[in-house]
């Protein structure tokens, strides 16, 4: 069936993307936001579909922005590459190195090494890459959790330096 979004209730409307469903079910919790923005979120469980990057093309087709995380690890940065691949204007969503670093302190578990052999680049920032082969160690969502709500609860995202 052909599914018909709704536009953008005003320009600079914007669509969060998540891999984690603790991200969503954190963001279901959240107070209603004082400016009354409806939460926009949408969450791939992991690697995201061919329908659901339809779903951010066409969202992106009718006005909406599209903001893309996910864990830094060698399949979050390639679910982001994929959206961003699908969505050339999306943005990537607190994943930059400085974002990666501060994921890192505390980590909540001792994690396995990343596969630094097969992480995808990083063209939106080379330096995420090259932090992430240096520490040698994934980082997940749920380390920038009070930052993503506080983004996901102001109706739009950080905006990366």
């Amino acid at each position: 069936t052909d599914v018909h979004w709704p536009p953008p209730p005003h320009e600079g409307s914007w669509v969060f993307v998540t891999e984690n469903p603790s991200v969503t079910t954190a963001a279901l919790e959240l107070p209603p936001a004082p400016t009354a923005v409806p939460v926009r979120l949408l969450c791939t469980v992991g690697t995201p579909s061919a329908t659901e990057l339809d779903t951010l093309a066409r969202l992106a087709d009718i006005g909406w922005n599209i903001a893309v995380r996910a864990d830094f690890d060698a399949a979050g940065i390639g679910h982001v590459r994929a959206a961003l691949r699908t969505v050339p204007r999306a943005r990537p969503w607190r994943m930059n190195a400085d974002d990666y670093v501060r994921s890192l302190h505390p980590a909540p578990f001792q994690p396995t090494p990343l596969d630094t052999e097969h992480l995808p680049e990083t063209d939106w920032d080379p330096a995420l890459r090259t932090a992430m082969c240096a520490q040698g160690r994934p980082a997940y969502e749920e380390a920038l959790l009070d930052d993503i709500l506080d983004d996901i609860h102001s109706g739009h995202p950080h905006p990366n330096p």
